[in-house]
Order: structure tokens, then sequence, then C-alpha cells
């Protein structure tokens, strides 16, 4: 009977073992910075950098993998993604990170240019540790671009236009004393029209344009103003 007691005494202690090594092994030793979700804008013709950084605060060695999981982009959209060790050129279908040594860190980093196109673009991989392979993670990144130029907006007193609406042609003034850069945009945000100019009063024609709505981009320095005029 005492011989039993000890076996089951040791069988005990090791399926406690065995549970409590098993619960450290799973355990994640990494955390996503800032989120393993990214809202962001776009900014028109630039490229956009978007970084998912795998703190690593453990002295253990890291090996991550990740699979493309779901893209949905408009469709001039550029992008493509950077990982510890490769660079592509487009979203490839998976990866393997170089190992993540203790004190370094994991990083997943989406480059992406809209060019001129706006809308909303989201793209999803999973993303897992070889060790602890059956808790992946989705990485998300959802972009949006929607004309902004990434410039500061700044005084609209600065241009007056007129007739608008329009069916012809609309008169620009400006207190600018310099180069600017005017665009017009469509309903869309595509960049239609886009020309520089070095004096304060212009006519532009824009009897060529379908009816509708549009907008006037002019972009000075670092600062853009945006107005809205109608064809008709």
């Amino acid at each position: 009977m005492f011989h039993t007691s000890k076996t089951i005494e040791k069988v005990v202690l090791c399926v406690v073992a065995f549970l409590v090594t098993t619960q450290i092994t799973i355990a994640q030793s990494y955390y996503h910075t800032p989120n393993d979700s990214i809202v962001a804008n776009a900014v028109f013709d630039d490229v956009g950098v978007y970084n998912i950084i795998q703190s690593h605060p453990t002295n253990d060695t890291l090996y991550f993998k990740w699979k493309k999981h779901y893209i949905n982009l408009p469709a001039t959209w550029e992008a493509s993604i950077c990982d510890v060790g490769h660079c592509y050129t487009t979203i490839v279908d998976s990866s393997s990170l170089d190992a993540i040594y203790p004190s370094d860190n994991g990083l997943i980093s989406l480059h992406l240019n809209p060019h001129f196109e706006a809308g909303t673009g989201v793209i999803q991989v999973l993303f897992w540790e070889t060790s602890t392979s059956t808790t992946i993670d989705t990485l998300t990144w959802i972009i949006t671009a929607n004309g902004s130029l990434g410039f500061t907006n700044t005084n609209t007193n600065q241009i007056k236009f007129y007739p608008n609406p329009s069916n012809n042609f609309i008169r620009v003034e400006t207190n600018l004393e310099d180069k600017f850069i005017l665009q017009i945009l469509n309903i869309e945000g595509k960049a239609i029209q886009t020309n520089t100019y070095n004096q304060k009063n212009i006519e532009l024609d824009i009897s060529h344009f379908t009816n509708g709505l549009y907008q006037f981009q002019l972009i000075h320095g670092n600062q853009v103003i945006n107005k809205q005029f109608i064809k008709r």
C-alpha cells in the first residue's frame, strides 16, 4: 500500500510538472506593437510605411512565420511587405522571418502607395511563432486614401474662384507671391489636371469636364488649400 501511494504521488508530480511546462511552452513570449491592427491614412502618390513590431522581452530565440490571408485593394494601389531578413516587391504568399535573438525585435512592415486613387484597402496576414504554431495572430492593416496630399490646411482666404457653378471657365485669384501647384480632382479623388503657376490671376477652361462636383487643391510649400466647385 505504501509503494502504491508513492507511485501515485510520483505520477501526480509528473503530471503537474508536464502541465506547468506545457503552459510555459504555449504562452507567447512576445507582443505586437503598436497593436495587431493598424488603421491609418495614406498620402497620394507617396509610399507609406506601416510597421507592426514583435516586442521580445524574454531570453529565448523566436522563429516567426506569416502567410497572406486577405487582400482587398483599389485597382491602382501598389503594396509590398518587408520582414526581418526580406523585403519583397509585392505581398507574397508566405515568408519566414530570420531568427529573432534575445534583445532583438521582430518586424513585419507594409509599404503602400495609393498613387492618385481614393479608397480604402484591407490587408491581413496570419502570423505565428513556430514553437507555438497553434496560436495564430491575424495582423491587419486598414489604410485609407481620400485625396489628402499630406499637407497642412491653410487660410482659404488666400484663394478666390468664380463663378461657381460654371460651365466654361473658372477664374482663380490668389495673393501668393511665388510658384504654386493647382490640381483639379474628380469626385473619386483622382487628379485629372495638374499645373504649376506663378501668377495671381488664372483662368481655367473646364468646358470639357463632365458635369458634376470637383475639387481644387492649391499646393504652396507644405500647405494645401481645398475648394470645391460644380461644373454644369
